[in-house]
């Protein structure tokens, strides 16, 4: 932690905010963790919240999906809460935990945008046997064909300015609401598929 602490000791008000978080709860397959040993009550509440989702009201998809969605698309709300709180924040940075690492200040000279990773360029959305499959699965073969050559872009590190950060979020969720409510719930790589549209 010394070293994290320095490489940021130039930064003036600088911030960093952990929160516990509830998401994946339901979608924990550890034995340990989550409401995973409660398997008969988690598929009834499950069921219930299913029930009060209406497709035509993204409101109502939004809470079922906070709840019980997989956390590669309930963060974003988090995400979007977040932000929200902070519109004093000059620039927000969105990452995976488990295999992102920082070799500087990844704020330092950042302009006022929106950066995303990207992934190797000798692989395309069409070349990427993952990639094809889900973009052809949320957005249909018309905007496959339009994008298959492109390079894909990766969902797991994204870092901006406020703006264009909390512009992103509610785009993301926007195309969440845009997809069938139990396709949010399965293990679909929705989350890489939209950021790739």
């Amino acid at each position: 932690m010394t070293e994290f602490v320095n490489v940021f000791s130039d930064v003036k008000n600088f911030k960093i905010e952990f929160k516990v978080s509830t998401i994946g709860k339901f979608k924990s397959k550890s034995k340990y963790s989550g409401i995973y040993k409660y398997k008969f009550v988690k598929n009834i509440f499950k069921k219930i919240i299913d029930l009060t989702v209406n497709e035509a009201k993204p409101e109502t998809k939004i809470k079922g999906l906070k709840i019980t969605g997989y956390p590669h698309v309930s963060r974003f709300f988090e995400y979007k809460e977040i932000v929200e709180n902070h519109p004093d924040a000059s620039h927000v940075l969105l990452t995976d935990v488990r295999d992102v690492f920082f070799q500087s200040n990844p704020f330092k000279n950042l302009s006022k945008a929106l950066f995303v990773g990207m992934e190797n360029p000798d692989f395309t959305i069409g070349t990427e046997q993952y990639n094809q499959k889900w973009i052809l699965d949320a957005y249909g073969e018309s905007f496959y064909n339009l994008a298959k050559d492109e390079q894909v872009s990766c969902s797991g590190v994204t870092i901006g300015d406020h703006e264009s950060i909390k512009v992103y979020i509610n785009k993301m969720i926007e195309e969440f609401c845009k997809q069938p409510y139990q396709k949010c719930l399965t293990e679909f790589m929705i989350k890489p598929c939209i950021i790739n549209y």
